[in-house]
């Protein structure tokens, strides 16, 4: 896949026919169903990072593309939150997968009326053989030579055999089972049918029957193409539109091959023929099939295993690395207890003095709230969107024109808090008192700017290279963000070095971070301190949380 530089590495044609050729299925064991599905389970993955790979092979939307999909299958598809395990990044290792591949396997968890969805986003590779090819999908801690492809040895050690895979698949007593992977596969082709409008009883035959059925990103050869436009990956994108698209008729089922029908017009339109999706079946009759249902006006949390303990006890002394908040899918980092300097000594006179200051540990949302994840609250609280900026909405973008009281009014629906001036100025500093969130020397380049930019939001997590020492995005430019602190010009002077949370008091609330809105140098800096009326709202402010 690629976009700026970054390109997803893809599997090619034997990939696709060892997984075939792996599974085989009885069929004759397929129960008369009294409903299409008694449980609907999913396994959704996303690796952007790759520890032991080189910095040009790090992706950027797959764990977009996890979270939008999560969002569409519990909110319009029937999946409940708790079957749905969700796997990104740190929490994609090898052994997490295979392990989640277990549990769907196991007979106790999923039964004969019950149907899989799989999905992953990242790369695949295909590695040559003396016998011929062997596919593999990559997990977070693959640990390869991505040109290297006549060397099986450390794919088989720590990446992921799709021959495996289907061995997964095949031992799972779902009755239906769907492999969707944004990567490129080819290979032995087996088309089914499309069905339009289906009618009850084709429906009823088709839910009694057993089915194995994956559609890929592309065809042999191609690669799978990411843009920050859309946030996501071309073939997700337009799974999600479809998807998307199919609600409008609730009730109305549709099975893999119409779905595929669409994503190989869409997909191949987006990529201007460059990438072509392509379905695979095994040996069975049955269709996947997808009933779109009425979204809930309150969806529930959904649970996603993090790396420590499960959410919202998300707080203590031992926690590290990255979890999910899923009450809206928002990916967090996790800030270590201890000191970090704050303020400036060369600074305004609000930042003076810069003096050291002793935090607990806690969890602060990767990237600035989304226009989709605010749209949710909205959906869900009855309350109507902001207006629109004059860019109009991009749901990957940042929320913007929100007061101060509507950021708070997300945070606690969302189980989570504003940030205090202290918190936020850590995680966009660390705790080596740099001035910027890369460094000390300014660099329009790594932030959205009004002196380099479009001169307005961009994609949430767009100028990688602007990251803080703790992985956080656009902690300079793109929007300002709420605080929760009172604002007080000489607040420093007398504040304590333990946990300050700000003024007792005041009229004006803080923001931090700079906008797109803005020109660089001063404005960008991590020390940079501004106040507002919390009923004031603009174009190039929105906000992100704690936890």
């Amino acid at each position: 896949m690629r976009e700026e530089g970054i390109t997803r590495y893809a599997a090619t044609t034997a990939l696709c026919l060892l997984m075939l050729q792996a599974l085989c299925i009885d069929v004759s064991c397929a129960p008369e169903p009294s409903a299409l599905y008694g449980n609907s389970f999913a396994l959704l993955i996303g690796v952007n990072e790759y520890p032991h790979l080189p910095e040009q092979a790090q992706l950027r939307w797959t764990v977009n593309d996890v979270q939008a999909l999560r969002k569409a299958l519990v909110e319009s598809y029937g999946f409940s939150p708790e079957n749905v395990n969700v796997l990104t990044d740190k929490l994609a290792t090898k052994q997490a997968i295979v392990k989640a591949l277990s549990n769907l396997a196991d007979r106790r968890r999923v039964g004969r009326d019950d149907r899989v969805l799989i999905y992953f986003s990242g790369h695949g590779q295909t590695v040559k053989t003396e016998d011929g090819e062997m596919g593999f999908l990559l997990p977070y801690d693959a640990d390869v030579d991505l040109r290297d492809i006549s060397n099986p040895g450390p794919y088989l050690e720590t990446a992921l055999g799709m021959q495996s895979i289907w061995d997964y698949v095949g031992a799972s007593a779902a009755k239906h089972v769907l492999i969707l992977a944004d990567a490129c596969y080819g290979g032995l082709l087996a088309r089914s049918r499309g069905i339009e409008d289906i009618g009850t009883e084709s429906v009823k035959v088709l839910a009694k029957k057993r089915a194995r059925q994956v559609i890929t990103g592309g065809d042999k050869g191609q690669q799978t193409f990411e843009r920050a436009e859309w946030g996501h990956g071309a073939f997700t994108y337009k799974l999600l539109e479809e998807l998307n698209a199919r609600t409008a008729e609730t009730g109305k089922p549709f099975t893999t091959s119409d779905l595929y029908a669409s994503l190989l017009r869409s997909v191949g339109n987006a990529t201007q023929g460059k990438q072509t999706p392509q379905v695979y079946s095994k040996d069975t009759d049955g269709q996947f099939l997808f009933v779109p249902m009425a979204a809930s006006v309150s969806s529930p949390a959904i649970t996603v295993q993090t790396e420590t303990s499960a959410l919202p006890e998300v707080t203590g002394p031992t926690k590290a690395g990255v979890s999910t908040n899923p009450r809206d899918g928002a990916e967090m980092v996790w800030i270590p207890e201890g000191e970090f300097l704050m303020g400036s000594n060369t600074g305004r006179p609000n930042e003076k003095p810069q003096r050291k200051v002793y935090l607990d540990g806690y969890w602060i949302y990767k990237f600035e709230v989304t226009v989709a994840q605010y749209r949710k609250f909205c959906i869900d609280t009855g309350r109507s969107m902001p207006e629109a900026p004059k860019w109009g909405w991009n749901d990957t973008h940042p929320i913007v024109n929100v007061v101060w009281q509507d950021a708070a009014d997300y945070a606690k629906w969302a189980g989570g808090s504003l940030p205090t001036e202290a918190q936020w100025e850590k995680a966009a500093r660390g705790t080596d008192g740099r001035t910027y969130p890369w460094g000390d020397e300014w660099d329009a380049s790594r932030c959205n700017q009004s002196a380099t930019g479009p001169g307005r939001t961009q994609p949430v997590g767009r100028c990688i290279e602007g990251a803080s020492p703790y992985g956080c995005m656009d902690m300079a430019g793109n929007v300002w963000e709420w605080c929760s602190d009172w604002y007080s010009a000489d607040y420093y002077q007398t504040a304590p070095c333990s946990n300050p949370t700000g003024a007792a008091s005041g009229d004006r609330r803080v923001l931090r971070g700079g906008g797109c809105g803005n020109t660089g140098v001063n404005y960008a800096r991590c020390a940079n301190r501004f106040d507002i009326k919390p009923g004031s709202s603009g174009s190039y402010s929105g906000f992100r949380l704690v936890r």
